[in-house]
């Protein structure tokens, strides 16, 4: 991934068209963004690999993501594709263990990077925004955890 410069409005546009902060105020957005470094991930380029320290995540700001698993025979297994406005890599913000899965640029792709220590400075200078942000992320685990859940059931059944 390149490093490229873009302004904290130029960020924000990308938050707000994106969706990624339609439940924050305009100051709020440019928080955050100021927050996050932007980065082009070529079509192709792993955005982070399996098994990696997991020191960030990614809000996609437009392209797409595509999270891909190793299964228990080495086969690669394709996860979910993501596009603007959504994010991958936010357990990392959370607990900060190892990638569970490697995300690779569908397209050419940009990137606002989060990362561990930017949050918390974030969270610390301002907490009100930092609890939106864990509220969005918290609300995303869920979604997926839910999808999970319900595919882990039919995989059961079939199995039955």
């Amino acid at each position: 991934m390149e490093k490229i410069f873009l302004t904290v409005n130029e960020k924000v546009d990308m938050l707000r068209d994106s969706g990624w902060g339609q439940d924050m105020t305009r100051s709020e957005m440019e928080r955050v963004a100021g927050h996050m470094e932007a980065y082009r991930a070529r079509k192709g380029s792993v955005v982070f690999k399996e098994g990696a320290p997991g020191s960030y995540m990614c809000a996609i700001g437009s392209g797409s993501v595509t999270i891909v698993k190793e299964d228990g025979e080495s086969d690669v297994r394709r996860m979910d594709t993501r596009g603007p406005g959504r994010f991958v890599g936010e357990m990392a913000i959370i607990d900060g263990s190892p990638r569970t899965a490697t995300a690779l640029a569908d397209e050419d792709t940009v990137l606002l990077i989060f990362t561990r220590e930017q949050f918390d400075v974030m969270v610390r200078q301002a907490p009100l925004v930092g609890v939106k942000v864990v509220m969005k992320l918290a609300r995303a685990v869920s979604r997926r955890l839910r999808r999970t859940s319900g595919v882990l059931v039919d995989l059961i059944q079939t199995a039955i």
